[in-house]
């Protein structure tokens, strides 16, 4: 079993990662031989396009941070009370329908243009597209302190931190002074590898790009995209040194990030006051009512134009109501919804059973340097990886094109299911093991009858967020795919290239509730297993 275990993962996750890297390095030596090509390639609107996405991926992540500090605070605070059921709703909401939703909400025709045209003459321009994407990076750094969030939530909640909080009240501290000097910066160790996710993410995101970003320049994995997508040679030379160029950006802000934490430990040590007074229940309250308001109002502007008959400016609201926008939408596209669920199904499941079949039967799952090359999927840029990954599956076998982009899927899921479940399995008692070995049972039996049984809810938390990964992923759908894998996803980008907002609206909610569904079926699960 740990044999099989083993070539499971290797064909599975490190085969490919490993043949992705060895023919995307060839492609950069060989294009390291052709001094013309580097000497064509840096242009001013690529170092217009290169500040964007610098800008970008510095903004979103500390403002991201600095949102987690406070957020998690307020969780802190109120301990009795663990507002995990909304924060995985929310985690499970595809970046793309949340975008959508706050640019029907920033737009010159959003819902905040409308509002300020009551209250003024003067004309509302709008937020998005903003040339130094602000308004991008701030919705980014919302949606992905989420994120921050819900890997925090276990450290956060824990009883373990009782005894140093009565300890520091005891000296006259107060939670927030505990959580500013204390709690939060061995928090932010944990936080390290997921802040370097957020900023490979914020580089190398694409259809996020199209719907907030600006366009003149946009962000470089944009042009990076167009570089990949064109039939020119000296446009797929570009590419890949597109490719090592994000990869340099990507090391430049982790060093900045770096630098920013060291600073920041600098200011603990001096023992730097905050001249917020935090300690009111009111000023708590109206952290985590504004922090989850924020994430809600753009879905309900989302759901107003999938309802929407006529929605016509400046109405706050819709005119008029109708349900035949979904009506007709899930029957123009439910070939599309049924490829999603089943791409998002089956490599969620296989991830799942991959990671707990490893994770059981080889002790080396569970070694700490093993998340090096676990966690290199999520921080690489996406772009370099498809493109090694897409040479790799030509060279190698040509498999069908929804048999290709189930695979990358299964690539892109298995990190994110691997992580959840190893926490699991770290806080499980293996004395159950022990005792059900000494009584005569086998490995296989204590795992299904126990381990699994016990560690359900978690189980269960990983298939969803791998199911809700698979859900949002675009580039690796339309690359490896060649556009001939419709998903709802893809779908989403073209009505948001066509600026068709009430089949924005349908596709968002659909794109919305599918991911959500899984994760309410899954808790109901694990409660009645419990």
């Amino acid at each position: 079993m740990r044999t099989f275990s083993r070539l499971s993962v290797l064909i599975i996750f490190f085969l490919p990662l490993f043949a992705s890297l060895f023919y995307f390095s060839g492609s950069v030596i060989h294009l390291f031989s052709d001094p013309q090509a580097l000497a064509t390639y840096w242009t001013p609107y690529l170092k217009a396009a290169s500040l964007v996405s610098l800008s970008v991926g510095v903004v979103s992540t500390v403002v991201g941070v600095l949102i987690s500090f406070f957020v998690g605070y307020a969780i802190f605070s109120f301990r009795n009370h663990n507002p995990q059921r909304f924060i995985s709703f929310f985690l499970s909401v595809p970046h793309l329908a949340f975008f959508s939703g706050v640019l029907f909400l920033i737009s010159p025709s959003g819902l905040l243009s409308r509002v300020w045209s009551i209250f003024s003459d003067i004309p509302f321009y709008g937020m998005d597209r903003d040339p130094w994407a602000l308004s991008f990076s701030l919705t980014l750094a919302l949606k992905e302190s989420l994120f921050l969030v819900f890997v925090l939530l276990p450290s956060i909640t824990d009883k373990k931190n009782e005894p140093e909080l009565i300890v520091s009240q005891s000296f006259g501290h107060t939670d927030f002074t505990y959580w500013s000097y204390v709690l939060w910066p061995r928090l932010l160790q944990s936080l390290r590898y997921p802040i370097w996710i957020v900023i490979a993410y914020s580089l190398s995101v694409v259809d996020l790009a199209m719907v907030l970003a600006p366009t003149n320049p946009p962000p470089f994995s944009v042009v990076l995209w167009e570089f990949f997508q064109s039939a020119d040679v000296d446009n797929q030379m570009k590419s890949v040194l597109g490719s090592l160029h994000i990869l340099v950006m990507l090391v430049l802000v982790i060093l900045i990030w770096e630098l920013i934490g060291k600073v920041f430990s600098f200011a603990l040590k001096i023992r730097l006051r905050w001249p917020i007074r935090s300690e009111s229940i009111c000023f708590r309250k109206t952290i985590l009512g504004f922090y989850f308001f924020l994430l809600f109002v753009p879905l309900v502007v989302l759901g107003l134009w999938a309802v929407a008959d006529e929605w016509v400016f400046p109405n706050i609201i819709p005119s008029s109501f109708t349900y035949e926008n979904f009506v007709y939408g899930i029957k123009s596209i439910f070939s599309q919804i049924s490829t999603t669920v089943i791409l998002a199904f089956l490599s969620s499941m296989m991830a799942t059973c991959v990671g707990l079949i490893w994770l059981e039967w080889d002790r080396r799952a569970t070694k700490d340097w093993l998340m090096i090359p676990i966690l290199f999927v999520p921080v690489f840029p996406i772009v370099p990886l498809l493109f090694g990954f897409d040479v790799f599956l030509s060279s190698s076998f040509k498999p069908s094109s929804l048999v290709a982009v189930f695979y990358v899927h299964l690539l892109l899921v298995f990190p994110y299911v691997f992580i959840i479940l190893k926490s699991q399995f770290m806080k499980f008692d293996e004395r159950y093991k022990v005792t059900s070995l000494s009584l005569g049972q086998s490995v296989l039996k204590f795992f299904l009858t126990i381990r699994v049984r016990m560690l359900l809810s978690g189980i269960l938390t990983a298939f969803s967020v791998g199911f809700a990964v698979s859900i949002a992923q675009y580039l690796p759908t339309v690359f490896i795919g060649g556009g001939r894998v419709e998903t709802l996803t893809t779908q989403m980008v073209v009505a948001a290239s066509g600026e068709n907002r009430k089949w924005m609206g349908v596709f968002g909610i659909l794109q919305i509730l599918i991911p959500a569904i899984v994760f309410f079926v899954s808790g109901k699960l694990a409660k009645e297993k419990v």
